[in-house]
């Protein structure tokens, strides 16, 4: 699979060279499909209907671009061109202009239904960013006012406080007496958290969600690049549930790259992930 994503990978940079593209892999439900939307091309036309371009390559036939229509007010999609991948003629503002589709009810594919889940939660992740943007320049605003006061209560309680000696302990004596193996673990296990942190803040969970539990692993490159998924089992047959705990995936990754010690260089990891959702609470292990 990691094989099958580099060859596509070739044909992307290629791609970026001419057009501006963030590629992102996607959930294609088969894994002989290697699938991926261009983070770049999401642009919404209406409040609820936005156009994106997804590519996709099945075994060794050439690369696929699909430049695709989606309605969540109806929960509809539709295909506005299929052709042959050319990175001289990947043009996706143009059919965002011209973006007349037939539009047809969410199907039973995992392809279309993982663009369809990403582009909104792309989206919903941007603007909620923007309109959180205000309340902290304000607070800064609020903060940099309060910051003379703050200062002066902290200059005169140094001078009333009488001086102390301090001892110097070198930090170099600590770090010889940590055990290599153990600080290694310490920062995996920290770095581990962080990326499941990250992946929860980003899973959007229903109703129709509620009482299930997805089990996957992720595939981790030293430089954050992600590899792939694989969902191992589940508590029910919730397509939603699972459709969801891949979408969080697919929208935080890249990760961030593995913490700076001799025992992560050229390494790849497998992080194993539990989405559960009791009633209507979340929790990840």
């Amino acid at each position: 699979m990691k094989k099958k994503l580099l060859t596509l990978a070739v044909c992307l940079c290629s791609a970026l060279s001419a057009n501006a593209a963030t590629w992102v892999a996607i959930d294609s439900g088969n894994d002989d499909i290697q699938t991926f939307i261009d983070n770049d091309s999401i642009k919404y036309i209406a409040e609820d209907v936005c156009t994106y371009a997804v590519l996709y390559k099945k075994g060794n036939d050439l690369p696929k671009i699909v430049y695709i229509k989606s309605d969540y007010k109806t929960d509809k999609t539709g295909i506005i061109r299929a052709e042959e991948f050319n990175e001289e003629k990947y043009n996706p503002s143009y059919y965002s202009k011209h973006a007349k589709a037939f539009m047809k009810d969410i199907m039973d594919n995992a392809i279309f239904t993982s663009a369809h889940e990403y582009a909104f939660q792309s989206h919903y992740k941007v603007t909620t960013q923007t309109e959180e943007q205000p309340v902290k320049v304000e607070e800064q605003k609020k903060a940099k006012a309060e910051q003379p006061k703050v200062e002066k209560i902290k200059e005169e309680k140094i001078k009333e406080q009488p001086k102390e000696e301090t001892k110097v302990v070198p930090v170099a004596n600590k770090v010889e007496q940590n055990n290599p193996q153990a600080v290694a673990e310490e920062l995996f296990n920290t770095y581990v958290e962080q990326i499941k942190a990250d992946i929860f803040e980003n899973w959007k969970t229903s109703k129709e969600t509620a009482n299930t539990i997805i089990n996957l692993i992720i595939s981790v490159n030293s430089d954050g690049s992600y590899n792939g998924y694989k969902i191992l089992d589940s508590s029910s047959q919730c397509e939603k549930a699972r459709r969801a705990a891949v979408a969080a995936v697919n929208l935080t990754a890249p990760f961030a790259q593995f913490p700076q010690h001799e025992s992560f260089v050229n390494q790849t990891v497998i992080i194993p992930i539990t989405f559960e959702q009791k009633r209507f609470k979340r929790y990840v292990k």
